[in-house]
């Protein structure tokens, strides 16, 4: 799997935010990708997407409801 290069300063924000959230840094990361819909035009996403197959599995396939937005923020 993909591994991608992080900068300190967004790593470091990463550990943090899992430290409020009382979670290990990839969970708090997958919780930061699940709000990402809410912040970015997922028709946009989906327009310049190259890998089809992975619809299913992707995010932006499908909306964030505003309860599943209240889950994910609250910490």
């Amino acid at each position: 799997m993909y591994t991608p290069q992080m900068s300190d300063a967004s790593v470091i924000s990463l550990r943090r935010l899992a430290w409020a959230l009382g979670t290990p840094m990839g969970a708090a990361l997958n919780r930061v990708i699940r709000l990402m819909p809410a912040m970015v035009d997922a028709t946009l996403v989906c327009h310049r997407c190259r890998d089809r197959s992975k619809c299913p599995a992707c995010v932006f396939s499908a909306a964030v409801s505003e309860s599943e937005k209240a889950a994910l923020t609250t910490i």
